[in-house]
């Protein structure tokens, strides 16, 4: 897997336990101000990886992530140089636990690209918070062995699984898509490149 996102107004979940994770965004080469057109959701974001040959956190509170057995921020770029890179069991990205991550019942979006390689097999985890390998995760998205992507999202830090659903969707291999979970409410929506691909309530 590498990963790669580019949307600013995002809240991205760390501390991963999972065999692949998190997200990467471009460094821009310039900042340009346009009065009247800042992000007005920056201040909301918990984790913004750009991946471009590092694991900086650009979020307006930077966390400490740490790459694990072969993961890397070398992998083939969707914007910028380089993306996350993640491609066998044990290849994780991980960020100390936060209360940025505790969304609780609250509205969230968590979304990055993905580029699914060949050869991966079994679960594929995307992004999630665990406290250790046998916790439940309170949000998590990943690939089941055949390619198809399903999310969960839970009001609790030990999990509980309150909306849980598998989508219509298997990421083409070899291939950039764009993957958004977002919790509205009581309904959990998962939408792959724009369009929606489940929903669970």
């Amino acid at each position: 897997f590498f990963f790669s996102s580019r949307r600013r107004h995002t809240r991205l979940q760390g501390d991963w336990s999972s065999d692949v994770c998190s997200s990467d965004l471009a460094t821009p080469s310039a900042t340009v101000t346009i009065p009247g057109l800042g992000d007005p959701y920056y201040s909301f974001v918990s984790l913004l990886l750009h991946g471009n040959g590092n694991l900086t956190d650009s979020s307006g509170t930077p966390k400490t992530v740490t790459a694990n057995g072969n993961a890397n921020a070398a992998g083939a770029a969707k914007f910028g140089s380089n993306s996350l890179q993640s491609l066998a069991s044990g290849d994780t990205f991980t960020v100390p636990n936060s209360s940025a991550f505790d969304f609780g019942s609250g509205d969230f979006t968590i979304e990055t690209w993905i580029y699914p390689v060949s050869g991966n097999t079994g679960y594929r985890g995307l992004f999630g918070k665990r406290a250790d390998a046998s916790t439940q995760s309170p949000v998590m998205a990943f690939l089941d062995p055949n390619g198809v992507l399903n999310a969960y999202a839970a009001t609790t830090p030990t999990g509980g699984y309150a909306v849980m659903l598998s989508t219509s969707s298997s990421p083409a291999v070899g291939e950039w898509s764009h993957v958004a979970v977002v919790r509205s409410g009581s309904s959990l929506v998962v939408y792959v490149n724009g369009s929606q691909v489940g929903s669970a309530s």
